[in-house]
């Protein structure tokens, strides 16, 4: 009998309590409250540190590994499960230590961890940390789309849909304070917003664009291709202000159109369901000119598209969604028939042409 109490003592901890755990040591750590047994687990990882120094591949492997190596790096194993549960019950205390660290994710916790112990030793800091990439972790937290559409959920309960080819930001103290801010550095995407009226989120895209919401659903597109930014509202009220104070206020299906080249703001009604149909693969045109036409054909199909003769006028405005497995000769049949011209594939070129051109060249 006594066995099995000391076994059920000992059960290991979970994954969600080791998750927890190390988040609080991460938070103790940084305010100086670790206790005496937490204490000497620090004091072992620089000992450790000083005899195996880290290569910079191994210290990038250790910063995205996650809170399991972390966790076992760090010890947590070494605590008995009674001790690390006791620290978890201490909810008030909890949320204290854990607010800053639950905006900037795991990589720059674990990034700070590694860079402050390296501060107490000049030997650990040249010979276990590789300072850019510390420093490049602890400064952000990026978020990155390839040919996939991502979400994400931050700490207030924000949702964040990625679309393709598309990186999104968070900067240290930039999420935790007054503010909740958000770099959309390219691409596309759709926030559906936890509404805090002491906490206004913010967006800031290039040009010095900056959106400003404080509960909403609206999508942004910011491709650094495109010669314009398009805001729109989807619910709720949104501020679009540029770099020299100018700003519009819109409410929900009303967009904003930032022009790159004269810093205009101007707006009108949209379909906004239309705008942020992505988020299912579809592909979408809403409005878009010639040069977004090409962007996504090419980034889609991987074909360049090539217009001769303008064929295709220079002011097109095309208003379409594809679903996710339209083929690309699909989209280009139907361009053609909206113009009354021709079109050919040809290896990674799509070219539009004039219907007597393409009868030359048949």
């Amino acid at each position: 009998m006594k066995r099995n109490r000391l076994s059920r003592r000992r059960k290991q901890l979970t994954e969600k309590e080791k998750e927890r755990y190390v988040k609080i040591f991460l938070g103790r750590f940084l305010n100086g409250e670790l206790n005496e047994k937490e204490k000497e687990i620090v004091t072992g990882l620089k000992a450790n540190a000083i005899q195996h120094p880290l290569t910079d591949d191994e210290l990038q492997k250790k910063l995205i590994s996650g809170f399991d190596r972390l966790a076992e790096t760090i010890g947590v194993e070494k605590l008995t499960p009674m001790e690390a549960r006791r620290l978890l019950k201490d909810k008030k205390q909890n949320r204290r230590v854990l607010r800053p660290w639950m905006a900037y994710g795991t990589v720059a916790a674990i990034a700070a961890l590694l860079l402050i112990i390296g501060f107490n030793s000049p030997s650990i800091r040249r010979t276990v940390l590789s300072a850019n990439l510390v420093a490049e972790a602890l400064v952000r937290d990026s978020f990155a789309t390839g040919q996939e559409i991502k979400s994400i959920r931050l700490s207030d309960g924000t949702v964040i849909h990625l679309n393709t080819n598309t990186k999104l930001s968070l900067y240290k103290d930039k999420y935790a304070g007054k503010t909740r801010e958000v770099w959309l550095d390219e691409g596309e995407a759709f926030f559906d917003v936890a509404r805090d009226a002491d906490h206004p989120f913010i967006v800031h895209t290039a040009d010095g664009v900056s959106t400003r919401v404080l509960g909403t659903s609206f999508n942004i597109k910011a491709y650094g291709e495109l010669n314009e930014q398009i805001i729109s509202v989807r619910t709720g009220k949104v501020r679009i202000s540029d770099a020299d104070g100018k700003y519009i206020q819109i409410t929900s299906d009303r967009k904003v159109i930032f022009n790159k080249a004269d810093h205009s703001l101007t707006q009108s009604l949209t379909d906004t369901e239309l705008a942020a149909s992505w988020r299912s693969g579809q592909l979408v045109f809403d409005d878009a000119g010639l040069d977004e036409i090409a962007m996504k054909i090419l980034r889609r199909y991987g074909k360049q598209v090539i217009v001769t003769n303008q064929a295709l006028p220079e002011t097109i405005r095309l208003k379409a969604v594809f679903p996710p497995d339209t083929e690309v000769e699909l989209i280009a049949r139907q361009i053609a028939d909206m113009y009354g011209i021709g079109y050919r594939l040809e290896n990674s070129r799509l070219i539009f042409e004039q219907m007597d051109e393409r009868l030359k060249v048949n």
